[in-house]
């Protein structure tokens, strides 16, 4: 499975899923992954996420992949 390094762009989940005036737990269950694991996400406690994931957040958050995880 492939992995996303997030070292430096966990606040650019935080700041999509505010700018779409979500909680943790709405984009939790928009993208089908768990609270804590966003959580981790925004607060770099997170180093990487599988693909798969990441591509949920970025559906849910209507984001691109190159925006909130740029390599």
């Amino acid at each position: 499975m492939e992995y996303i390094s997030l070292v430096m762009h966990m606040n650019r989940v935080r700041e999509a899923r505010e700018e779409k005036g979500l909680t943790q737990k709405e984009l939790s269950k928009l993208a089908n992954v768990r609270q804590a694991q966003i959580s981790l996400i925004e607060n770099g406690l997170k180093p990487n996420i599988s693909v798969p994931v990441a591509q949920r957040l970025a559906k849910a958050l209507d984001k691109t992949m190159d925006y909130l995880f740029p390599y």
